[in-house]
């Protein structure tokens, strides 16, 4: 396990991370944004930011997102569980963040009574969010209220140009009082939710994001979903600043650690395709690669493909020597296995007798755990037959002639007893199950019969052949 840059912080009294299927609520706050006729899309939204953030929430988890489960590898402690605070994956007994499955997006909101000012306080921000919570009924540790602020306004102080306010977004709670939060005596003030203060990100252009993945004017808007995703996955490793994962020497979260990474570097800045469309987004560290990333690496990995070498109807046993995050339960599964073989859903052993037709199998062997991508690997598995039937040359018998034919075969397994059986046979012949012999006299009509021979053991091992008896 290795060091990582992040640092738990032991939960902080309240949670640690986000273990549950996120909820994002976009709030859209003040008169500013204009109306709108689907709670899309606003006539004071020029840059289609609501539409824009509702798409990309609404996306995540989808098509095989993988920028999603970088942050899967921050635990939160359980009850008798302390996560180590140097992790690079989840300690037995810890719960990681949770993943959006098939969508971040809770809800959207509009709110368009007036604002206290053009430049709302972190207070104005979080007295905004305790009242969408309350609205909307959802006070769990899996939401976070987003507050879009309209174009031109200058929440706690975004891109005046004022030392201190160089930010693109934050996020926070709502009782937080050492960043100078105040809710008390609100009408709200006992809820304690998280949220993000999300400007009008193109309002700063270049500063925030414009232009960072698509150059010129296709690129005006790429700063929305890069803001917000860095947003977004700091709130689901610390959802309350300071509890969850950060670098203790710096303050960084997750997403400060890799923001605007140019192309050309390790963790640059991407297009992250999802069923709602694409979307720029920016790396997050990652302390198990020790590096910015964009997607969860393959954490669940199998020792390399190889061939197996086994006999028809005798026991076989074999395993994989497979890894995963520790605390994390692996669970196997098979395709292409011969028949009479199955494979240990829990420890990957695959066992039995392979009873089915001798050959070569190409079996893919599944490793996944409860949070991970699956592996994959292939083997071949070669089994040679049990029993060797010689095929004889075409047989010509005159009609109404007798016949006495032994069908050769051996089996290579000791102390078994062969069985023989026949199909197709001309009218009038038999072969004896115990030792092969067809035997009897042709009373069928001329022509050629296809007869299929088939020699079996007690042991479940059996071949067969066919060849061609034409009667004169």
């Amino acid at each position: 396990m290795t060091t990582g840059t992040l640092t738990y912080g032991g939960g902080g009294g309240v949670t640690g991370v986000v273990t549950g299927a996120p909820k994002v609520y976009l709030v859209v706050w003040g008169p500013g944004w204009g109306t709108s006729s689907d709670g899309h899309s606003f006539s004071g939204d020029p840059q289609n930011e609501v539409p824009r953030l509702a798409q990309f929430f609404s996306g995540l988890g989808t098509n095989g997102d993988q920028w999603s489960r970088v942050v899967t590898q921050y635990c939160e402690s359980g009850p008798t569980v302390r996560e180590p605070i140097n992790a690079s994956g989840c300690a037995a007994g810890t719960t990681p963040v949770g993943s959006p499955g098939a969508g971040a997006l809770a809800g959207i909101l509009q709110d368009a009574s007036a604002l206290p000012s053009q430049r709302p306080t972190a207070t104005d921000l979080a007295k905004e969010a305790q009242a969408a919570a309350v609205h909307v009924g959802d006070l769990s540790a899996d939401a976070v209220y987003v507050i879009l602020s309209a174009p031109g306004t200058q929440p706690d102080g975004f891109n005046s140009g004022s030392a201190g306010d160089n930010f693109c977004a934050w996020h926070d709670f709502t009782r937080d009082t050492s960043q100078g939060i105040d809710t008390t005596g609100s009408a709200h003030g006992e809820v304690n939710v998280a949220f993000i203060n999300m400007p009008y990100v193109t309002d700063a252009g270049f500063a925030c994001g414009s232009g960072a993945v698509h150059p010129g004017w296709s690129g005006f808007g790429d700063g929305i979903s890069i803001v917000a995703g860095h947003e977004y996955a700091e709130w689901l490793t610390d959802p309350f600043p300071g509890g969850g994962w950060s670098n203790g020497a710096t303050g960084d979260e997750a997403g400060d650690e890799c923001m605007w990474i140019l192309p050309g570097h390790q963790g640059a800045m991407t297009d992250l395709t999802l069923t709602t469309g694409t979307f720029p987004v920016q790396s997050i560290w990652s302390n198990r690669g020790s590096a910015c990333v964009t997607q969860a690496s393959t954490v669940v990995r199998i020792a390399p493909a190889r061939r197996i070498n086994s006999r028809q109807s005798l026991s076989v046993t074999f395993g994989f020597r497979a890894s995963g995050p520790a605390g994390r339960v692996l669970v196997f599964s098979a395709t292409g296995l011969p028949h009479g073989m199955r494979i240990d859903p829990r420890t990957g052993r695959i066992s039995g007798r392979p009873t089915g037709v001798a050959g070569t199998y190409i079996v893919r062997v599944t490793a996944t755990d409860t949070f991970g991508p699956p592996t994959t690997r292939a083997l071949t598995w070669h089994i040679t037959p049990a029993i060797l039937l010689w095929r004889p040359a075409t047989l010509v018998t005159a009609r109404f002639g007798s016949v006495s034919v032994l069908m050769r075969a051996r089996d290579l397994v000791a102390h078994r007893h062969l069985r023989y059986r026949a199909k197709g046979l001309p009218p009038g012949l038999r072969i004896a199950s115990g030792t092969g012999r067809i035997a009897g006299t042709v009373i069928g009509h001329g022509g050629a019969y296809l007869v299929r021979i088939l020699a079996s053991d007690n042991g479940g091992a059996w071949t067969a052949m066919r060849f061609t008896w034409r009667v004169r």
